[in-house]
């Protein structure tokens, strides 16, 4: 739930407010791709319940992390506007919340300061993942 917390930590209670009403609660079960490598997503999510496993091709379709509550998906590709660079596949049946890019852009467009606070926060959130993959790697 960390990922979560970093994210919203950044933003101001009128912020969630609008993400949690912009976003649509959706159950996947088992085996669903959220994401898939080499497409466009066009949500961004946050696991609200279940695991979610990551993979590429790249990898030899390694599983590269495994998500759960509170964890974020298709921020990189928001982010660059770019194809998903890993599949992400549900473990198990998972509730998630996606925000639709479309819906996402327009906020940021129509309100600079709610921009400003999310593109913080995601930076925020990119640095901690960072951080922990280089310590991980340390060990």
């Amino acid at each position: 739930m960390h990922e979560a917390l970093t994210l919203l930590s950044g933003l101001e209670d009128e912020d969630l407010g609008w993400l949690l009403h912009a976003g649509d609660e959706t159950t996947v079960e088992s085996g669903t791709a959220v994401l898939t490598e080499g497409a466009i997503p066009d949500h961004l999510f946050v696991v609200l319940s279940g695991l979610i496993d990551i993979r590429t091709a790249a990898t030899g379709d390694t599983q590269l992390a495994r998500l759960g509550p509170g964890e974020l998906l298709g921020d990189i590709s928001f982010l660059e506007q770019a194809t998903a660079t890993a599949t992400a596949a549900a473990l198990e049946p998972t509730t998630l919340l996606a925000i639709a890019h479309t819906d996402l852009t327009s906020r940021l467009q129509a309100d600079p300061a709610f921009g400003a606070r999310f593109y913080r926060s995601l930076a925020a959130l990119n640095a901690q993942r960072l951080r922990e993959r280089v310590g991980a790697l340390g060990r």
